[in-house]
């Protein structure tokens, strides 16, 4: 059944305009006359047929640009629905009528359109892995398997929540500093490309023999500086090609753990899909499993991949990660030990993550908190040092004149 953009005008002479499916344009003429409209334009909506024509011949990587915020409100009124009583595909059906984005209204329709021919919603979602990623699709199959969907899509609902506050407290963290390293790389070069280069040829025409200490290392300095950009550039290149190989993408990695704050915010996302996994009923291995998956890093991917193996061959769940101390908290492993004592890994996991997350947040905050000022004043030192660097020859020329 055809997406229909439409445009119609009440008694009063309000105007409407929406997205409506139905057989034909007669069709939305007498449902829209119903509610006391008079259409006034209607045609076939061209973005809603070219849209998935093109994310099935690129693989639907069309849909990759779709707002986290939106999947989580989807995620929330399809629970509200299904707790509601509605069909999914109504659910779903309802939910491309009432979005304003294009993108996510025509990625719905596609998934509308694949229920409507019988195809299960997981394998449906499965098409699109760059929006639904395997969690999404392991809950949902978990859900057709049950037959009770409100739940899983709260524990959806719950894991992007919290994948979003890490991405908003990251971003919150790093853009002062980065803000900070911009004017300070700012500076630098107009002082290199524009100051230098005038003082160095007005104190060569004004004869001054010899320039102060902070003046001559600014002055031996600004060739190196000016490259700056290039340097940062070829460094940038260098890890990229190295991390194209196996080999060296391992060293990498490792080298990248040892970074501050590096490894717990890797571990962040392993320990919230796990409780996620727990919490909707999935056994300890698979959710083990697919919480080892998502995990970005190989290093610390094939680290965690060796602990789930130790568990597979009946290895404690607190003795193992216990070992790892860099991994864990002792808090943690008190938790992981009490939810295997006491039998609640479905309550206890998510408390564990929980204190995972509040514990890297704090951490993160901290290195913050020292970070800024520490900037500021390496900042104002490159100020002062180059404030003298300028002023003080001048100084020197006009107490030769006085």
């Amino acid at each position: 059944m055809p997406l229909y953009a439409y445009k119609a005008t009440s008694s009063q002479g309000t105007k409407h305009t929406g997205y409506r499916f139905a057989a034909s344009t007669d069709a939305i003429y007498l449902s829209l006359k119903e509610e006391g409209l008079l259409l006034t334009e209607c045609a076939e909506s061209k973005e809603e047929r070219f849209l998935p024509r093109l994310s099935r011949k690129f693989s639907g990587g069309v849909f990759r640009g779709i707002p986290r915020t939106l999947l989580i409100d989807f995620c929330h009124h399809m629970a509200q629905l299904d707790e509601a009583g509605v069909m999914i595909d109504t659910a779903i059906h309802d939910l491309a009528l009432s979005t304003s984005h294009r993108r996510f209204r025509a990625l719905l329709n596609m998934i509308h359109d694949d229920l409507q021919v019988g195809i299960p919603l997981s394998e449906s979602l499965a098409k699109h892995p760059k929006v639904f990623d395997r969690i999404f699709q392991k809950l949902i199959s978990t859900a057709e398997q049950t037959g009770t969907f409100a739940p899983q899509f709260r524990h959806l609902e719950d894991y992007l929540r919290r994948l979003e506050a890490m991405r908003y407290q990251i971003h919150k963290a790093i853009r002062s500093p980065l803000i900070l390293l911009g004017l300070m790389t700012t500076l630098i070069l107009i002082v290199i490309d524009f100051v230098l280069p005038n003082m160095a040829a007005l104190l060569a025409s004004l004869g001054l023999k010899e320039l102060p200490l902070s003046t001559r290392i600014l002055l031996y300095m600004a060739p190196i500086l000016a490259y700056i950009p290039l340097i940062l550039l070829s460094i940038g290149g260098i890890l990229t090609l190295a991390y194209a190989f196996p080999i060296t993408r391992n060293y990498l990695a490792r080298f990248a753990l040892k970074l501050p704050l590096y490894g717990p915010l890797a571990l962040n996302h392993f320990w919230h899909v796990f409780a996620v996994m727990i919490g909707a009923g999935i056994d300890l291995l698979p959710s083990l499993t697919q919480a080892v998956q998502v995990v970005r890093n190989p290093y610390l991917r094939n680290r965690l991949a060796s602990l789930s193996s130790e568990i597979t061959a009946g290895a404690g769940l607190s003795e193992t990660f216990s070992r790892e101390a860099a991994l864990v908290s002792p808090l943690m492993v008190r938790l992981l030990k009490l939810s295997e004592q006491t039998g609640r890994l479905r309550d206890l996991i998510p408390q564990a993550a929980s204190h995972h997350q509040s514990r890297t947040f704090r951490q993160l905050e901290t290195v913050v908190s020292w970070l800024e000022p520490s900037l500021i004043l390496i900042m104002g030192g490159l100020m002062v040092w180059i404030v003298l660097a300028v002023i003080v020859p001048f100084y020197g020329i006009f107490g030769n004149l006085s």
